[in-house]
């Protein structure tokens, strides 16, 4: 999997294809509400671990 780029040029020969293609970053937050759920006993949404997922570009982007 990988996360970022998600549009890797295997991504994009694979669309070409027509093959369905399940991006990197989509398992990460369907792998993350699981594994959340099962460490804490809440589940959180699909959207707050997609804004996780943001925030946490955008401070490795602003690191130095």
């Amino acid at each position: 999997m990988v996360y970022d780029p998600a549009e890797t040029q295997f991504v994009k020969e694979a669309r070409a294809a027509g093959a369905d293609v399940i991006l990197g970053r989509e398992m990460l937050v369907a792998q993350g509400i699981t594994q959340f759920a099962y460490f804490t006993g809440s589940t959180p949404t699909a959207k707050e671990l997609e804004e996780g997922y943001e925030r946490g570009l955008r401070l490795r982007e602003d690191a130095p």
